[in-house]
């Protein structure tokens, strides 16, 4: 098991309903396929997990790049992940932080995945379940 690609090892932990291990294997898929340093990786599980970001947020430390092209779609699969643990708030922080990341880079495919699952989670009343993530 240990061989697998990160991105193989994300989905088996989503389907074992592990979110610890669905989080982790998600970083990593990014993490080993150069798309986001890891560094900026964590810094970004950071900002969402925490709620504010210390006033930053993730587009403001990472510059408009390919980089920050991969970092939304990274917050797309970490909003979707999310969402499959019934996590409304860090879903909503990680949907949110990566239509802005989209605008701010132009990268129009992604913007339209963040609005597309934002819409349908949104359509669904996701969002309006007042039983709380915490």
């Amino acid at each position: 098991i240990h061989n697998r690609h990160p991105r193989a090892r994300h989905v088996e932990s989503l389907k074992q309903k592990d979110v610890v291990n669905a989080l982790f294997h998600l970083h990593r898929h990014f993490e080993t396929n150069g798309d986001i340093p890891a560094d900026e990786s964590v810094l970004l599980h950071e900002l969402i997990s925490s709620g504010s970001g210390g006033g930053r947020s993730a587009h403001s430390i990472t510059p408009v790049s390919q980089s920050g092209r991969r970092a939304a779609e990274a917050l797309i699969g970490l909003g979707a992940t999310h969402a499959q643990f019934q996590h409304r708030k860090e879903t909503a922080r990680a949907l949110e932080e990566a239509t802005r990341i989209a605008q701010q880079s132009g990268d129009e495919d992604a913007l339209a995945k963040a609005l597309a699952l934002s819409g349908l989670l949104a359509e669904s009343e996701y969002f309006d379940d007042d039983d709380d993530d915490l």
